[in-house]
């Protein structure tokens, strides 16, 4: 006969997330319960099977009596907490995040939510200057650098060497 295992449950912790109680087990993440309750809350960074990285800080809400925003995706749900994932901060700050990654990085290799999470936090996508890294930019840098190459290689062969 082979030996069972079980899990000793977990207790329950009831936390406010905008306005609804939502009851979640011991240990459960702010995206836990926002999921549980069919919040969508963008990540960029967190994946169910890896441990939370916390750096695309898109996942953040508003906990109250916190002096910053937290990352849902890993902040631990904690009984009475009030947490609010659609305030003025929250949002503020989600559309800066779009905005910086936008200005780093080709969104039009985005996917479809990520597209719709600019829309709907109004993200203005050459805010903070025009990606660097589109397709087209990585092109002309490439070429760019190529004729820089040759130009170089081309001077060497006319300049005698001392």
């Amino acid at each position: 006969m082979s030996a069972v295992f079980l899990e000793a449950p977990r207790r329950l912790v009831d936390v406010t997330v905008d306005g609804m109680t939502v009851r979640v087990p011991e240990g459960a993440t702010l995206l836990d319960a926002c999921r549980q309750h069919g919040i969508d809350t963008p990540t960029l960074c967190y994946l169910e099977n890896l441990t939370p990285v916390n750096v695309c800080r898109v996942c953040v809400v508003e906990v109250e009596g916190s002096r910053t925003l937290v990352p849902a995706c890993s902040r631990r749900a904690e009984p009475g907490m009030t947490v609010h994932t659609d305030s003025e901060r929250v949002r503020t700050s989600r559309r800066m995040v779009l905005e910086f990654l936008a200005s780093s990085t080709d969104m039009t290799l985005a996917g479809p939510e990520v597209r719709r999470w600019i829309e709907r936090y109004g993200a203005d996508e050459g805010r903070y200057g025009p990606s660097t890294t589109t397709a087209t930019s990585a092109t002309t840098l490439a070429a760019s650098c190529a004729t820089s190459a040759s130009r170089r290689a081309a001077r060497s062969l006319r300049t005698p060497s001392p």
